[in-house]
C-alpha cells in the first residue's frame, strides 16, 4: 500500500493484530519501520484466545497478564507507538460475541452477582496507561542482569520524566541495575514473576 503513490498519501500507518507474534520475529516491524519511517505501527485487537480444552476466562491467570506486559515491552522496543486491547470488558464466558468466539479479557463482570473482576491483564494494561501518558517517547535503556527472564522497556514524558517498566517472567528472584547517566546507578529487586514501574524525575 505504502509504495502505491496515491495510497501512500492518505495512509498514516499500519494496524497489526497480535494473534501470530509467537511464529515471528518483532525484528519485521524494525523492517517495516526502515522501509516507511514516516508512517506509525499501531498493535490492534489483542486478547487471551483459547483452545477448545481450555475455559476462554480463567480469573485471575497471572500467565496471561505476563502475556500482555511481554507483548507491549517487545513491540513498543521496535516502534509501535500504542497497544490496543479487543475487549476490555466481557462476561463470565467471554462473551457476548455472535460468533460464539469467546476471549479473556482484562475485566470480567458477573452481571448475576452485580460484581466485576480486574484481571492480571488489567493491571498490565495500567502500568502503560497510567506512566506512559501520551506524548511519551520511547528511550533506550541499559540494565545489568544476567537473567533472560528481564523484560524492560523505557520512555520519556512530555514532562521528561523517564519511565522504565520491567518485568521478572522467570521463577526465581532477580537483582538489576539501571544505569543512568545523569542520576547513577539504580538497584531494583525484582522478585519471580513480577512487574515493576520506576521513575526518575
Amino acid at each position: 500500500i505504502f509504495q502505491n503513490e496515491t495510497a501512500n498519501k492518505v495512509t498514516s500507518g499500519v494496524a497489526i493484530h497480535w494473534y501470530l507474534d509467537i511464529l515471528s520475529s518483532a525484528n519485521h516491524l524494525d523492517t517495516a519501520h526502515e522501509a516507511f519511517p514516516d508512517k506509525f505501527l499501531l498493535y490492534t485487537e489483542a486478547c487471551i484466545t483459547h483452545i477448545s480444552t481450555q475455559v476462554p476466562v480463567y480469573l485471575g491467570s497471572w500467565s496471561r497478564g505476563e502475556r500482555y506486559m511481554s507483548s507491549i515491552i517487545e513491540v513498543t522496543n521496535h516502534w509501535v507507538v500504542g497497544w490496543v486491547d479487543w475487549n476490555l470488558v466481557l462476561d463470565l464466558d467471554g462473551g457476548p460475541n455472535w460468533a460464539n468466539n469467546t476471549v479473556d479479557a482484562p475485566i470480567i463482570v458477573n452481571a448475576t452477582a452485580d460484581e466485576f473482576y480486574k484481571q492480571p491483564m488489567f493491571y498490565a494494561l495500567a502500568h502503560f496507561s497510567k506512566f506512559v501518558p501520551p506524548g511519551s517517547v520511547h528511550i533506550g535503556l541499559e540494565t545489568e542482569n544476567n537473567s533472560n527472564f528481564i523484560e524492560n522497556v523505557a520512555f520519556v514524558t512530555e514532562d521528561g520524566l523517564k519511565v522504565i517498566i520491567l518485568q521478572n517472567k522467570g521463577y526465581t528472584n532477580q537483582s538489576v541495575v539501571i544505569r543512568d547517566a545523569d542520576k547513577g546507578d539504580l538497584l531494583v529487586e525484582a522478585p519471580s514473576r513480577s512487574m515493576h514501574t520506576i521513575i526518575y524525575i
